[in-house]
């Protein structure tokens, strides 16, 4: 429960820093039974119940609640649940038409155990006001984000989670000539590290990037007294791949279910119509 109560904390800390910034995407959070509803904005990363259902129950009147405000926000309402998740939240999320949209699978270690090095041909720096810039043409790069909508999505982001998160954003470079190579995130709360999202642009990719972000990151939690770090990654992915072999397991799924009108959108009542 304390990794689940850390990472809808972060969402929803994130999600207001995207309201204060820029009030026209209509972010808003609040707390949802055991959980909180985090609703960024159309376009954005989290748009969904996290953490509820699990000591308490989530009923009917909760998710009328959170469709109502999904629904004026602009986005279709979801929920995420994991086998921590009570069975009878399944089953009234299926009864409303509530339909699987994407599954995620969690990972943790301990922090207890002797780290390896980072790798010396890779330098990474926490990122100030002065780099905020790079990281966020890094990340875009390494993403695809292409679009103005994207990039629009991405740099919200980028911007809350350098003024929320601690320590924040981290700006990989080449030891030999200083040139950017990729970036992550990396937020403490509670003793727990939560490793966010790495993006590596295509032309430095297969040359231990990642590997260097994750070390790094590892290293900066432990000595600051973190006995967890945790991600979430895409099962079968390259970021999969690369947190097992420095010591990450499974510890449960993440599905999203989420709840669209016959077209994509979200109904005039919150339901499938």
């Amino acid at each position: 429960m304390r990794i689940e109560r850390v990472w809808a904390l972060d969402a929803a800390l994130i999600a207001r820093a995207i309201r204060a910034q820029d009030g026209t995407w209509g972010s808003e959070g609040f707390e949802l039974a055991d959980g909180r509803a985090v609703l960024s904005g159309p376009g954005l990363y989290v748009n969904r119940a996290l953490g509820a259902g699990i000591e308490e129950e989530l009923t009917d009147a909760h998710l009328d609640r959170l469709e109502q405000r999904s629904q004026a926000v602009g986005v279709p309402p979801a929920v995420e649940v994991s086998e921590l998740t009570r069975r009878s939240v399944v089953d009234r999320l299926t009864g409303r038409g509530y339909r699987n949209d994407s599954v995620a699978t969690a990972m943790a270690r301990s922090l207890d155990e002797r780290l390896p090095e980072v790798d010396p041909a890779v330098e990474i720096q926490l990122v100030d006001d002065r780099l905020l810039w790079v990281w966020m043409q890094t990340t875009a790069v390494g993403w695809g984000h292409t679009t103005d909508r994207a990039r629009r999505a991405s740099d919200a982001y980028s911007r809350a989670a350098s003024a929320v998160d601690e320590p924040g954003l981290l700006l990989a470079r080449s030891a030999d000539d200083g040139r950017p190579i990729g970036c992550a995130s990396l937020a403490i709360r509670d003793g727990v590290a939560t490793l966010g999202g790495m993006s590596t642009p295509p032309p430095e990719r297969g040359r231990g990037v990642q590997g260097a972000l994750i070390v790094y990151r590892l290293r900066y939690a432990h000595e600051r007294g973190c006995d967890v770090a945790t991600t979430q990654v895409v099962a079968g992915g390259a970021s999969e791949r690369n947190v097992l072999r420095h010591g990450f397991r499974p510890t449960d799924t993440k599905t999203t279910f989420e709840l669209r009108g016959a077209d994509g959108r979200v109904s005039s009542d919150g339901r499938d119509g």
